[in-house]
């Protein structure tokens, strides 16, 4: 699977990484995949025509300013067996207006695209931290060794990136495209 999305400044990536290690002490989470990036997606699909993908996200990022975002502290998807633990990130105008703009552009490239992933009506940002199991009581252990820790954040959107899947497992992901706005 590929994502296009918009990967978080380094320190934020750190951030991230750091909460999602000190939840990885529990072995069982431990061996569930997470991202290698801090990112927030706003498309998931099979493939893209990736010729003509590159050109019309370089036009794209052309356009585009980089702009303020806020996280709002963590969120919790709990839709489907293995729930989510997110740091939400605030859909003002401005992310809103950049997510509909960047989805309808990559829209004309998916081949395949999941079913409602980024669908501008439905979409909420977030940066996953941690996936778990069903097990509610290690989704209770992980927020709790979260509750204390600050996830409102101001930060910038600079970039739109997209993540390749070489071997289509969903463990391994690397950046084939990356631009940032503004240039």
């Amino acid at each position: 699977m590929q994502s296009v999305c918009t990967l978080l400044p380094d320190e934020y990536t750190q951030r991230i990484l750091d909460a999602r290690a000190s939840i990885c002490e529990d072995p069982v989470l431990a061996a569930i995949y997470d991202p290698a990036t801090a990112h927030f997606t706003h498309q998931l699909a099979a493939n893209y025509d990736w010729e003509a993908l590159e050109a019309a996200l370089a036009d794209f990022a052309k356009q585009w300013r980089p702009f303020e975002i806020r996280t709002t502290g963590l969120l919790v998807f709990t839709n489907g067996p293995s729930p989510t633990i997110t740091a939400g990130v605030l859909n003002n105008s401005r992310m809103a207006e950049f997510h509909a703009a960047v989805f309808e552009l990559v829209s004309k490239f998916a081949t395949d695209p999941i079913a409602e992933s980024g669908e501008p009506d439905l979409w909420r940002p977030h940066v996953t931290i941690k996936r778990c199991d069903a097990d509610s009581e290690r989704l209770g252990r992980a927020m709790a060794k979260l509750a204390h820790k600050n996830f409102k954040w101001t930060t910038v959107c600079d970039n739109i990136t997209v993540q390749y899947d070489p071997i289509g497992d969903s463990k391994q992901h690397v950046i084939r495209l990356r631009f940032p706005l503004g240039t």
